[in-house]
């Protein structure tokens, strides 16, 4: 029906925003520049005006909502990448490992690939921001143990919308 359609796609517009901004969040961290509420390294609105143009380019030739990703975005930080060339780079570089090596890289194990995104994920960890969120209030910590659960468990995107709708429904409750 229209009604399912549009809320699916409500869903990927707003889970895609939701997981671009903060990977672009991630990558400013990483990159340890300054972000304070004047001035940030990363622009969202232009951050969510370019996702909304290359998802428009991407649906003309029957591709996918384009999102940023934690997992990539740091892969091109800890790489030294420092401006937004390097995106472009990585892109043009995975379009010929697709165009030119596929039949190569079909044959990389699956278990290969969980290893270099466990490293990934080791590296983006920060424990003393764990430590800090423990030592937190006790609804900070449900929202940040349900959210972490749930975006290993289930799906980065799901695990973002547990922790808010989490959030919303525990504050509500005060």
């Amino acid at each position: 029906s229209p009604f399912s359609f549009a809320y699916a796609a409500i869903a990927i517009a707003l889970l895609g925003a939701i997981e671009s901004l903060l990977s672009a969040r991630v990558a400013d961290g990483m990159a340890r520049k300054e972000i304070d509420h004047e001035q940030r390294a990363h622009d969202p609105k232009k951050e969510l005006m370019g996702q909304g143009l290359a998802t428009i380019a991407s649906a003309c030739v029957g591709g996918l909502p384009a999102t940023g990703a934690i997992a990539r975005t740091s892969v091109n930080v800890h790489s030294g990448a420092r401006t937004r060339l390097a995106a472009i780079v990585h892109a043009l570089f995975l379009l010929a490992v697709v165009l030119f090596l596929a039949p190569i890289v079909s044959l990389i194990p699956t278990a290969a690939l969980a290893g270099v995104l466990i490293g990934t994920s080791l590296r983006i960890a920060n424990p003393q921001s764990v430590k800090e969120a423990l030592q937190s209030t006790y609804k900070f910590r449900i929202v940040y143990v349900v959210t972490a659960l749930a975006v290993v468990f289930i799906d980065l995107m799901w695990g973002v919308a547990i922790g808010i709708l989490l959030e919303k429904i525990l504050n509500k409750a005060r």
